[in-house]
Parts: C-alpha cells; sequence; structure tokens
C-alpha cells in the first residue's frame, strides 16, 4: 500500500491533518503497528476523530514510501 495513499485514508475519515497524529512501524516491509497520539486529558464520550485533532502532530513514518499488510495471525 503506497503510505500516502494511508495518510490520504486516514485524513478522510478522522479531519485534515490527522495522520500527523501517528507513528507507524514497519518490520520488513510489513506494517506491524499503527500508534495514536491522543491528548493526555480525554473527556468521556468524546469521538476519536475530535480527539485526534486535539493532540500533538508527532507524526513519524517508519515505514517509507509503501508497506504490506497481512492478514491477522497470518504466519504465528
Amino acid at each position: 500500500m503506497a503510505t500516502e495513499h494511508f495518510f490520504k485514508t486516514v485524513d478522510q475519515a478522522m479531519g485534515q491533518g490527522s495522520y500527523r497524529r501517528l507513528t507507524l512501524n514497519c518490520k520488513n516491509g510489513n506494517l506491524v503497528d499503527i500508534y495514536i497520539n491522543l491528548p493526555k486529558q480525554m473527556a468521556d464520550g468524546v469521538p476519536l476523530r475530535k480527539l485526534m485533532q486535539q493532540a500533538n502532530d508527532d507524526f513519524d513514518n517508519g515505514c517509507g514510501q509503501s508497506f504490506r499488510v497481512d492478514r491477522a495471525g497470518v504466519g504465528r
């Protein structure tokens, strides 16, 4: 998957610039982790989309320009 396409999809679903609140980790070209940066203080019932917009944009792309996604549990 093209990383840029993934970022655009995240932004469409969660709001402009939301991808900048993520950390992606890959191993051997496979996506293994996605971390979402959220604010330290969160009120109950606030949608994830809004929480992401309130968080710091500590973006880190550890996957380069593309990555693969395997079915969960494959090879384990």
